[in-house]
């Protein structure tokens, strides 16, 4: 057991010599990876983590998305246009990503228990790139948890959404592919079943 966190404890992430963990009453737990000790607290952190080529680590508190150089622990912000929500309760992991080709994170504005219709580009050192959604859901479809993905072999952003409501409307599930840049849909395919579909892993 990791010393210094108690309850639930969800995403994770090694970068560098540190360990950055998420935990419910914690916020932010940074470990040590040599020997596990605590180098850092931080409250309050909603969803984290992800590494863009810079090797940044990003995560998000309040209404801002932060990022922190592995090496000094040092963090720099942009607000956000909406505060995200947190990943507890029905635990899901965090619904934010990265490039592997750009210094670029991607989130979804979304409530406590997922779903949403909207997902933000931050382009770093560009704060106008946060004034509107990068993607919106088709009428009537919403996401489900973490429903975004990012391929690295195609460079696409990759999303599923629901039918709102409820009951049978979750039967009714669609895969979306985009350009990770223009953010330009690519290929969409229907499909039908009460799957949830709650992350994506790429081989």
């Amino acid at each position: 057991k990791l010393p210094g966190v108690s309850g639930q404890t969800g995403d994770m992430l090694k970068a560098r010599k540190y360990i950055y963990v998420l935990n419910q009453s914690a916020g932010a737990v940074i470990y040590d990876a040599d020997d596990f000790s605590v180098a850092k607290r931080i409250a309050g952190v909603t969803l984290g983590f992800v590494q863009t080529p810079n090797k940044k680590v990003w995560y998000t508190k309040d209404k801002f998305l932060y990022s922190s150089n592995p090496q000094t622990l040092e963090t720099d912000s942009v607000e956000l246009p909406f505060k995200p929500a947190t990943t507890w309760m029905t635990w899901f992991s965090s619904p934010i990503i990265a490039s592997t080709k750009n210094n670029t994170v991607y989130l979804l504005q979304a409530q406590n228990y997922g779903g949403g219709k909207a997902m933000y580009k931050y382009i770093e050192g560009d704060k106008s790139s946060l004034n509107h959604a990068f993607i919106t859901t088709s009428a009537k479809q919403s996401f489900y948890k973490k429903n975004l993905g990012y391929n690295p072999q195609t460079d696409q952003i990759v999303t599923t959404t629901v039918q709102d409501g409820f009951g049978e409307n979750y039967l009714v599930n669609n895969i979306y592919f985009y350009n990770a840049e223009s953010g330009e849909l690519i290929k969409q395919i229907p499909y039908s079943g009460y799957y949830f579909p709650a992350m994506f892993v790429f081989h």
